[in-house]
C-alpha cells in the first residue's frame, strides 16, 4: 500500500470527523463561543428579516395603490405570485405529509400548465376582490401589520421547527404546514375586519374587467421571470430531465459511471441528510470512473440516487453528476 494512499485515507477520516462535528448542533456548541454566536444569528434573523421583507412589500403596494388601474394590474400579479408561492408550499407540505409522495408531477409540461392555471386564478381573485381589501387596510385606513404578522407567524414557526429538528431525528412534515395555516387564519381575520370599507371602495372604483386580462397574463409570466431563467429555464429543465432519465435507466450492476462535474459529491446513504464522503484535496473528481453496484434508488423525498463503489465502500451519487459509460 503506497504512502499516498495511506495519507489519503487519513485525510478522509479526518475530514469525515470534521464534517460530522461541524454539521451537528453539539459540534457547534463545542466550538468556543459557538452557542452565543448561534443565539445572536437567530435573533438577528428572526427580528430583522420579517420586518425588512414585509416593509418592502408594504411600501411597494402603497405606491401601486396611487397609480389607478395600472397599479391595480401590477398589484394583482405581484400578490398572485406571493400568495401563490406560499400556498403551493403549504399544499405541497400537507400533501406529502398525508401521502408520503411529492406533489410535483413527473411531466414538466403538466407542472407548467398547472402553475399557470393556479397563478391566473389567484390573480383574478386579487384583481376583482382582494385588491380592495389591501388598499383599504394599508392605504385608506393606514393600518400596519397586514403582511408583518402573518409572515412572522410563518417565519418564526419554521425557525422553531428547525431548532427542534436539530435536537431530534426529524419531525413529521405536517408540522411544517401548521405555521402557514395559522398565518392564513390570522390574515383572513384581518381582512374580514375591513370588509365593509373594502366593499365601499370596490363600488366606488368599479370592477374594470378589461384590466383583468393583462393582470392574469402578468400573474402567469411573473413566476417564470423570477425562477425560469438561467439554469432553471424550461429548455435546461427538459435537458436535465432527459439526462436524469438516461442515467437512471442505464444504471445497472457492474456498469461504469463517469463523473462529469468537478463539484460532484457522494453520500454514505441515499438521502440528502446522509454524510458526505470526504475526498483528498488533490483528487481530480471530474473524469473519475466508479463501478455501479445496482439500479438507481429513490429516497422519501423522491430524489434519485445511483449506488456506486468508491475505495471499497458502497456510496451514492446524484445522476446529474455522472454519465454511464457505454
Amino acid at each position: 500500500m503506497s504512502d499516498d494512499y495511506e495519507r489519503g485515507v487519513r485525510e478522509r477520516q479526518y475530514a469525515e470527523r470534521q464534517h460530522s462535528n461541524d454539521n451537528s448542533f453539539i459540534g457547534v456548541l463545542m466550538d468556543g463561543g459557538g452557542f452565543m454566536k448561534i443565539i445572536a444569528i437567530i435573533l438577528v434573523i428572526v427580528l430583522i428579516v420579517p420586518i425588512v421583507l414585509t416593509k418592502i412589500f408594504e411600501w411597494l403596494f402603497i405606491k401601486l395603490f396611487k397609480f389607478g388601474i395600472v397599479g391595480r394590474i401590477i398589484h394583482s400579479a405581484v400578490m398572485a405570485f406571493i400568495a401563490g408561492f406560499f400556498f403551493m408550499i403549504f399544499l405541497g407540505l400537507t400533501y406529502e405529509s398525508i401521502t408520503g409522495k411529492n406533489l410535483v408531477a413527473d411531466s414538466q409540461a403538466v407542472n407548467i400548465i398547472l402553475a399557470c392555471v393556479f397563478f391566473a386564478l389567484v390573480g383574478l381573485w386579487c384583481y376583482f376582490s382582494h385588491y380592495f381589501t389591501q388598499k383599504t387596510y394599508m392605504y385608506e385606513l393606514d393600518k400596519g401589520g397586514m403582511f408583518l404578522i402573518p409572515f412572522c407567524i410563518i417565519f418564526l414557526g419554521w425557525v422553531i421547527m428547525g431548532i427542534i429538528e436539530s435536537f431530534v431525528n426529524g419531525i413529521p412534515f405536517f408540522l411544517f404546514a401548521i405555521p402557514p395555516a395559522a398565518a392564513v387564519v390570522v390574515y383572513v381575520i384581518m381582512s374580514l375586519g375591513v370588509r365593509e370599507e373594502a366593499k365601499e371602495l370596490k363600488d366606488e372604483e368599479g370592477l374594470q374587467p378589461l384590466g383583468a386580462i393583462p393582470a392574469v397574463i402578468l400573474a402567469c409570466v411573473l413566476p417564470f421571470l423570477a425562477f425560469g431563467t438561467g439554469d432553471n429555464s424550461i429548455r435546461d429543465i427538459a435537458n436535465y430531465e432527459a439526462k436524469i432519465t438516461a442515467v437512471t435507466e442505464s444504471a445497472k450492476a457492474d456498469a461504469t459511471a463517469v463523473i462529469t462535474d468537478k463539484n460532484a459529491y457522494m453520500l454514505d446513504q441515499p438521502s440528502i441528510v446522509g454524510n458526505v464522503i470526504s475526498l483528498p484535496a488533490t483528487l481530480k473528481v471530474k473524469g473519475m470512473e466508479l463501478k455501479v453496484t445496482g439500479e438507481a434508488v429513490s429516497d422519501r423525498e423522491g430524489i434519485i440516487w445511483i449506488p456506486v463503489e468508491f475505495n471499497g465502500q458502497h456510496v451514492y451519487i446524484l445522476p446529474e453528476y455522472v454519465r454511464i459509460k457505454k
